[in-house]
């Protein structure tokens, strides 16, 4: 916790990905010696504290609200009923809120009403349908009418957020700090200072060993798992069979919707397919840079794979990561079960073209540094606003309690006051 008398910058997480997200940029602020303090929202969320403990990150306040709550008007509602006490007292200098989800979205509500500047990191991904995703592409567009500073991973998400109304000012081009996070654990993997669940280690060696081409099939997403995991998961299993040269890591991440689809296209018969019930963020980490083709729902795994090279079939109708579809290294495809195995062919044939390298439009691995620097060359101005608003805040409180010492004063019982007249009469 921050024990000097400057305003602290104050980060906001809530889920997994946040906690990747904002990791690299808690580690920049502390290496730069910038007052911080990181609050969780979810404490007894395993998937964000393991992610935590490999960067070494703790919070220093910590609610249960997103383990207790997950409707989305339920978030917001507890959500800005814990922060107002917080930003109450802590008076931040700058609010930083990562991504679009609904605990995000409500944090920077609370923010914005509390005349604390927020900060949006991976602002201006959009897909222009408020229904996909649902409710993501709202929770982005609110946290983008409050936001006072919008750090875009990309110039098409800096071109989305001016074209929603920001200022230019307002708007920095900083690359995505996924791709930080991605390089530190990659560095640490390297470095043997984390230990790879040794049943993936050991499929991935023997298919590199034998030289053949490794996909992973990675879902998640509930309007994916509605409407398509049959028909995507009947894809991979007919690819399966078709080209046994091809092996496959799948991990269901004990979903029943996967879980059920699996078994009933007997995907766990096949001997070069590899069932996992989950993989920890570093494992995926080990795995995406291992594999040859990456099959995902998600738009972290679609920056990921892309930054080191891999191409990827999106298995959504819409995506806001473009970039790696309009460079011919992703192509979205939904759930229908031949798209999904166009995709493959596209991705494999993509291996033999020698097209197959590292790209960096979703950054160079220093995203956090240049949120950190400019906030360096406003530090002074954040300051000097939030001693404003601390010294406002304090009149505030000192005419409130005023108004309630009158209040009482004027309700007091007319036997009391006469009592008191009496008294003094009599003396």
């Amino acid at each position: 916790m921050v024990t000097t008398g400057e305003a602290p910058i104050m980060l906001l997480i809530g889920t997994r990905p946040e906690g990747i997200k904002m990791a690299p940029v808690y580690l920049a602020l502390k290496r730069a010696g910038v007052p911080v303090v990181l609050c969780s929202l979810s404490q007894t969320d395993l998937a964000l504290n393991e992610v935590l403990n490999l960067f070494d990150v703790i919070p220093d306040i910590q609610f249960d609200t997103l383990n207790i709550h997950s409707e989305p008007c339920s978030v917001i509602q507890y959500v800005l009923a814990d922060l107002k006490s917080t930003i109450s007292r802590l008076r931040p200098s700058l609010l930083l809120v990562q991504g679009d989800s609904t605990s995000a979205m409500a944090a920077a509500l609370a923010g914005f009403y509390m005349n604390v500047p927020v900060g949006h990191v991976e602002a201006g991904l959009r897909t222009d349908d408020v229904r996909a995703p649902f409710p993501e592409e709202v929770n982005r567009r609110v946290i983008s009418v409050v936001t006072t500073y919008h750090f875009a991973p990309t110039a098409a998400a800096v071109a989305n957020v001016l074209a929603h109304g920001a200022r230019r000012d307002q708007v920095f081009c900083t690359g995505n700090t996924s791709v930080d996070a991605l390089h530190l654990i990659r560095e640490k993997i390297a470095a043997h200072k984390i230990d790879i669940d040794q049943r993936v280690r050991d499929w991935v060696h023997m298919v590199r060993d034998s030289e053949r081409d490794l996909a992973i099939l990675s879902m998640n997403r509930p309007d994916v798992l509605e409407q398509g995991v049959e028909e995507i998961i009947s894809a991979v299993h007919h690819y399966a069979v078709q080209y046994p040269d091809m092996f496959w890591i799948v991990p269901y991440e004990g979903i029943p919707e996967i879980a059920e689809a699996i078994a009933r296209a007997g995907l766990a018969d096949l001997k070069n397919v590899f069932l996992v019930e989950h993989l920890s963020y570093h494992d995926m980490v080990y795995v995406i840079d291992a594999v040859d083709i990456v099959l995902t729902d998600s738009g972290a795994l679609q920056e990921e794979a892309t930054s080191l090279g891999k191409p990827v079939v999106v298995l959504r109708n819409k995506t806001e990561q473009m970039e790696g579809v309009l460079t011919g290294r992703a192509w979205v495809v939904g759930s229908d079960k031949q798209l999904v195995l166009s995709g493959i062919e596209r991705a494999r044939s993509l291996l033999t073209s020698g097209v197959y390298s590292p790209l960096q439009f979703y950054g160079d691995g220093h995203a956090a540094e240049k949120i950190v620097a400019f906030i360096q060359v406003r530090y002074e101005q954040l300051q000097e606003y939030a001693a404003k608003q601390r010294i406002q805040a304090a009149e505030h409180e000192m005419m409130q309690t005023a108004s309630a010492a009158k209040i009482r004063v004027a309700h007091k019982p007319k036997s009391q006051k006469n009592q008191k007249s009496q008294t003094i009469d009599n003396g």
